[in-house]
């Protein structure tokens, strides 16, 4: 992969935070409340959420500075017969 530390920093702390966010959330209780779903899991949630898209916005802003995508090429990796389908 041609993409450079600070993308690929990006793109395991990004992978981290959704996986952060299916787990701590739903684990996430106050015992002391009624209700489903608690004002501190909205919270959480939220803050996941934010700091994930500063990090999506960093990457976004580094492969743009730098002009290297973190995106795998497609054309090259595939087997022959899907190769020759995907010709443009």
């Amino acid at each position: 992969m041609n993409s450079s530390r600070l993308s690929q920093f990006c793109d395991r702390a990004l992978e981290a935070g959704w996986l952060l966010a299916v787990l701590i959330t739903p684990v996430f209780f106050n015992v002391y409340s009624s209700r489903v779903f608690e004002p501190d899991k909205l919270t959480t949630l939220r803050a996941l959420a934010v700091v994930m898209a500063v990090l999506w916005l960093t990457r976004l802003v580094d492969e743009a500075t730098t002009g290297v995508s973190a995106a795998r090429p497609v054309r090259g990796k595939l087997p022959r017969r899907v190769n020759a389908l995907n010709r443009e």
